[in-house]
């Protein structure tokens, strides 16, 4: 008999690294992904944070947007729009209240995701600029757990 399908519907908080194809360099990233179903479709939604480079530096960024995707399998493979949202002040988190923002090059994916057997995601991200923007070619990994209601 085979497996049911996965279920991937849930809230995951997951932490990983972003690595630039053509230069090799890292950055953390972390935050929260919401996973969503309807039907044999899946939603995403995205909110996540890491130190981008920047011609004055690395700088606080919130990346937050939105994705659909399919099973395919134990896989699910999806893609996404997502906007990179620039702090103006050195040091302080992109998300705080009041604080002068810049948005960055928007950007679109491919993902592929999988659940191992305890439930822990994990996520393949293939991002690249949007028509008309300016953003180097990246590979993301992030894992996390599902968070509990």
């Amino acid at each position: 008999m085979a497996a049911a399908p996965r279920v991937f519907t849930g809230t995951y908080r997951v932490s990983g690294q972003t690595v630039e194809e053509a230069s090799g360099r890292s950055r953390d990233i972390s935050g929260t992904i919401v996973l969503s179903q309807d039907g044999d479709a899946y939603t995403a939604s995205f909110e996540l944070a890491t130190l981008f480079p920047t011609a004055e530096g690395a700088s606080e960024a919130q990346i937050v947007g939105t994705g659909e995707g399919m099973l395919e399998g134990d896989q699910l493979l999806g893609t996404a729009e997502t906007q990179i949202i620039l702090a103006q002040v050195p040091g302080v988190d992109a998300e705080f209240a009041f604080l002068p923002r810049q948005y960055g090059p928007r950007i679109t994916s491919r993902s592929v995701a999988e659940l191992d057997e305890e439930g822990a995601l994990t996520i393949e991200i293939k991002s690249e600029a949007a028509a008309g923007e300016s953003y180097r070619s990246t590979r993301t990994t992030v894992r996390g757990a599902r968070i509990e209601d």
